[in-house]
């Protein structure tokens, strides 16, 4: 009997802060209800939903009930009536829900957006008292994540439990649930029990007026952890980057690749650790108290790295979300760090924590968003260099190492669902289709269409040529005659980007060598020196069996002027059989530097 009141007392528990969830919250509550029976359906696959539906339809629902919620709070926070609070939750939760739903159509990168708008639901209350209201804002987000984490824990060790208690009632009875029941049990745990008793946890804003660190065993306790433990990690990060800057400044070397993602780490640990301390700086240890003071100084420096090293990515390959979300990292630390030149926001921990939110949320969408950036970027890119009379090239007109760039770049696009932004360019019903946004069912769909339309896929074969070489390099090249050496380079039927060069002095080409193929000619340039060169009368009167074998080929060949020769190891070759044309072309380039001046 004692179990049994134990459980019926938790169950109480439970139905209680569900009732005030649904009481001050009906918008969300309803969202999560609907959220729990797709799930459950999910579970039956009897939704009638096909997975990317799906996840889109409770994407909306959670951005709507979370959007409801940041209503609710704000209008509570200017004492609004009942009527009026509620109103404003459900405008709030349906309008965000449907731009969520149809963001695909509307260009809304969602995934940003709803960080954003997470991020935002403690802090808006707060936003216009920023600097006024700043301890307020720490003791109700504090008691806020206390109390759904809390609420998860009792869900989970309560639904752990009783599924141990059925299982041995199965184990020594032979009566028991079946799987199906099992997996519906958490599910409903996961997806109302515990979501709806963690909004009803969420604390009254006339409750945390006042903050006094002094009293409150928990508060003390945090207290320890800040000054002894977080705080003085911190600075140790802050002194190991501060040294690696000073190395990169006396070497003249420059920035690791992953500084991006170390930096951004380092910033926002900072921005976090300097809003988690608000109300111990006062009586805090020496570390708490520097901290506190002097952030922004600690983060000036590290900012200056990370501007440099998404500059040079940028710069060499164009932007992704990786890189547009580490420079928006690196936006919103600096922002934070302006914002102390405002008196009335110097140290507010509300107005550093207001703007990643919002910078997230105007990321989602419009000319500077994500998907605008990276579709400019990447497209822009690819019609210059897999383009050819306003139309993409096919994969069967390309080096491997240009169709796997090509590939690597459609990827980026449909990271941020960008691929119409080469709707232009399409020449075949296929294309046209695979790129209208419209037609689209889920990304990884129109990424295959658009693929297999340009005949980039993994399935087969990219380039079906008549007469096809392929061999290693020699391990030894004969280099007489010729004082210079450009390892593998490809060619395309567009101008390449620069291909750094490999070999030992005095060999290796000092200047960038750029090869590009029109028709049988070979265009070389070589600094800012450029020449033709007749490659299709050097292979024309090979035999076939030349095209077959495992060697690779050597063609020495002379510019149209005459003045200049080559000496080409190709080591890869595509070309119909009646040899009017090369397709793909990999070769080593031997020349002589004085004829290129």
């Amino acid at each position: 009997m004692a179990i049994l009141d134990r459980v019926g007392g938790f169950g109480r528990w439970l139905g209680r802060g569900a009732r005030i969830a649904a009481s001050r919250f009906p918008a969300a509550a309803a969202a999560i209800v609907a959220i729990a029976v797709l799930s459950n359906l999910a579970v039956e696959n009897a939704t009638g939903l096909d997975e990317s539906d799906l996840a889109w339809l409770i994407a909306a629902l959670f951005s709507g009930a979370a959007a409801s919620v940041c209503a609710a709070l704000v209008a509570e926070s200017r004492n609004a009536s009942a009527v009026a609070t509620q109103g404003a939750s459900v405008v709030a939760g349906v309008a965000v829900g449907l731009a969520v739903w149809f963001g695909n159509a509307l260009g809304i990168f969602a995934p940003a957006f709803i960080a954003g708008l997470i991020i935002l639901v403690p802090i808006a209350p707060f936003a216009p008292r920023a600097g006024r209201a700043d301890l307020a804002f720490w003791s109700f987000t504090l008691w806020s994540l206390t109390g759904s984490a809390l609420a998860f824990v009792s869900v989970l060790l309560f639904v752990l439990g009783v599924s141990a208690i059925l299982e041995m009632v199965r184990f020594l009875l032979e009566v028991g649930l079946s799987s199906d029941a099992y997996e519906h049990i958490f599910v409903t745990a996961f997806t109302l029990v515990g979501p709806l008793f963690a909004l009803g946890q969420i604390p009254r804003l006339s409750d945390h007026e006042d903050v006094v660190v002094t009293n409150d065993r928990l508060l003390v306790g945090v207290r320890v952890l800040f000054d002894w433990v977080a705080t003085p990690l911190a600075l140790a990060t802050a002194l190991v980057l501060h040294l690696y800057a000073a190395k990169i400044a006396l070497q003249g070397a420059l920035p690791n690749n992953e500084i991006g993602w170390i930096v951004t780490f380092y910033a926002f640990l900072l921005l976090g650790l300097r809003m988690a301390i608000a109300p111990y700086v006062p009586l805090g240890a020496w570390a708490t108290r520097f901290l506190a003071r002097f952030w922004w100084a600690l983060l000036i420096v590290p900012l200056a790295l990370l501007a440099v090293a998404v500059s040079l990515r940028v710069g060499a390959e164009g932007w992704t979300a990786e890189r547009y979300y580490l420079a928006l990292g690196g936006l919103a630390a600096g922002a934070a760090i302006l914002l102390q030149a405002v008196p009335r926001l110097r140290g507010s921990i509300v107005a550093i924590g207001l703007v990643p939110a919002l910078l997230l949320l105007l990321s989602s969408a419009g000319p500077l968003g994500v998907e605008a950036v990276v579709a400019r970027s990447q497209s822009g890119i690819i019609v210059e260099r897999f383009a050819e009379d306003g139309r993409l090239m096919a994969g069967s007109r390309l080096a491997p190492e240009a169709a796997e760039e090509f590939r690597s770049r459609l990827r980026a696009l449909d990271e941020v669902g960008g691929l119409d932004a080469l709707a232009g360019y399409a020449d075949t019903p296929e294309l046209a289709a695979a790129l209208d946004r419209s037609s689209w069912t889920s990304e990884d769909d129109a990424l295959k269409s658009l693929t297999d339309a340009l005949g980039l896929g993994y399935g087969g074969p990219i380039m079906p040529a008549d007469l096809t070489l392929s061999a290693s390099i020699p391990a030894v090249i004969d280099t007489s005659g010729f004082d210079r050496l450009a390892i593998s380079l490809y060619a395309t039927p567009v101008d390449p980007a620069p291909r750094p060069t490999t070999g030992d002095p005095p060999q290796v080409a000092r200047e960038p060598v750029l090869l590009s193929l029109d028709t049988t000619d070979l265009v070389v340039r070589i600094g800012a020196a450029a020449d033709r060169f007749d490659l299709g009368a050097a292979l024309r009167n090979l035999p076939d069996a030349a095209f077959s074998g495992m060697d690779a080929l050597t063609v020495e060949i002379a510019g149209r002027g005459g003045r200049r020769q080559l000496r080409l190891i190709i080591t890869y070759l595509t070309m119909p059989a009646d040899r009017r044309a090369v397709h793909q072309l990999t070769a080593t380039v031997l020349y002589r530097a004085g004829e290129w001046r």
